[in-house]
């Protein structure tokens, strides 16, 4: 899983989403429910938005990806015909 191998760089909120988003699967969940259910319920009442700048962070490193819903979720792997059909096109 490619969250492994990037946990050295992840923090500990990070770690957190990465892990109730793999529970979660493909069909991910929105932001408000990631703050809610990820953590604790005292991140949650200490901060509503916790999750808001780590899943930003997650986003940018390519970790995560959005639905068209808008929910969070880990990118599915890629199948291996894909992956052949971007090395030719390069």
């Amino acid at each position: 899983m490619l969250a492994h191998s990037h946990a050295m760089w992840l923090s500990e909120e990070e770690q957190i989403i990465m892990r109730y988003l793999t529970v979660i699967g493909e069909v991910g969940a929105s932001a408000r429910e990631i703050c809610r259910k990820a953590a604790t319920k005292n991140a949650w009442k200490e901060n509503e938005r916790w999750a808001y700048p780590p899943l930003s962070s997650l986003k940018d490193k390519k970790l995560i990806e959005t639905t068209p819903a808008g929910n969070y979720r880990i990118p599915p792997p890629e199948d291996e015909d894909e992956e052949e059909a971007k090395k030719t096109k390069t």
